[in-house]
């Protein structure tokens, strides 16, 4: 069974980056894209610019680089966000529904679901509100992006999830990262 690689250390930024290089060649992840979130000059929060993983690759670790406006190693440690990847599917649950008294019921109940279903979901909080539950699916090899995403928006639908993260290149808190809010490290859960 295909499954995510084990998490990371959070503030390891060489974890980071290997965690990044095993998404990306384990799992064939071309369209891999990650970015960063920062405060503002206002106090609200912005978000740096997408990158490609594999272009990121491209520069020097230690190495000022015009286009990132800092080394690698200083951006790979600033990633707080990834795309989820073509054969992953997340759960976002970001609100309780009336049959479970708590959002954790909630996500329990679908990460036993996945578990029974022959998945090895990793399901994740970051002190917020919701969960975010992670799996890959290997019927979603070799689809087409239409097919993919309609696959996945039923999947996600399955377990009362948000099906804005069944889109092409969908954007997911970085495992490890802080959590801009509550200052607290998406850590994982089940």
């Amino acid at each position: 069974m295909m499954k995510l690689p084990d998490e990371i250390v959070y503030g390891n930024v060489k974890d980071k980056d290997v965690y990044l290089f095993t998404l990306y060649n384990l799992f064939n992840a071309k369209d891999l894209r990650v970015f960063y979130d920062f405060i503002g000059s206002e106090g609200e929060i912005c978000f740096s610019k997408w990158i490609r993983y594999d272009e990121l690759m491209t520069y020097d670790w230690n190495t000022w680089e015009t286009s990132l406006k800092m080394s690698r190693a200083k951006f790979t440690e600033k990633i707080s966000h990834r795309t989820i990847l073509n054969i992953e599917i997340v759960i976002d649950l970001d609100d309780v529904v009336p049959l479970f008294d708590t959002m954790l019921d909630h996500a329990l109940w679908a990460t036993d679901k996945l578990f029974k279903a022959g998945f090895e979901p990793k399901m994740y909080h970051t002190g917020n509100k919701g969960y975010h539950i992670h799996y890959l699916d290997p019927a979603l090899i070799g689809m087409s992006n239409h097919d993919t995403e309609k696959y996945k928006e039923q999947a996600i639908l399955n377990y009362g999830g948000e099906a804005g993260k069944a889109k092409s290149n969908a954007p997911i808190m970085f495992e490890g990262a802080l959590h801009r809010k509550t200052q607290q490290p998406k850590k994982r859960i089940v």
